[in-house]
């Protein structure tokens, strides 16, 4: 699929999601903020972003929902796989092709111990690496060494 209209499907994901078997369970729910987000993040099964920016570093995002214990369906752009690992924390896709998002969404739906064991592992590496006292404590170890 050409670049551009890849990128116009993937606007009109929740389109595609209300036409598959999951309807319903598959939402976009847009940007959120505050408590809202936490909520969102804290309620949810799995953490979708299929991010297309050919310049994607860091997206925060991920570290949100690694923080709330998700499994994240993504792609491989920027250090994206640096910080979500496949088949460990999620499942990271070489593309970002509607049919491939969905297709690793229902692959999820469908095996609550995956992703369970997903989220555990993205919590736990949150905490290890990315958290405040993580920080805290590398500096702690670096400038007291």
């Amino acid at each position: 699929m050409p670049r551009d209209s890849n990128l116009l499907a993937i606007f009109n994901i929740q389109e595609i999601f209300e036409k598959n078997s999951h309807s319903g369970r598959i939402k976009y729910v847009g940007p959120k903020f505050g408590k809202e987000k936490d909520t969102l993040f804290f309620t949810s099964d799995i953490f979708c972003l299929p991010s297309a920016y050919p310049v994607e570093a860091l997206p925060l995002v991920l570290l949100e929902a690694m923080r709330a214990g998700l499994p994240i369906v993504t792609t491989d752009i920027g250090s994206i796989a640096e910080v979500v690992l496949n088949d460990l924390g999620g499942i990271v896709l070489n593309d970002n092709h509607p049919q491939k998002i969905i297709d690793a969404l229902e692959s999820l739906l469908k095996d609550h111990l995956r992703r369970k064991s997903f989220g555990d592992f993205n919590k736990d590496r949150f905490i290890n690496y990315y958290s405040l006292d993580s920080f805290v404590r590398k500096w702690n170890k670096l400038l007291l060494s």
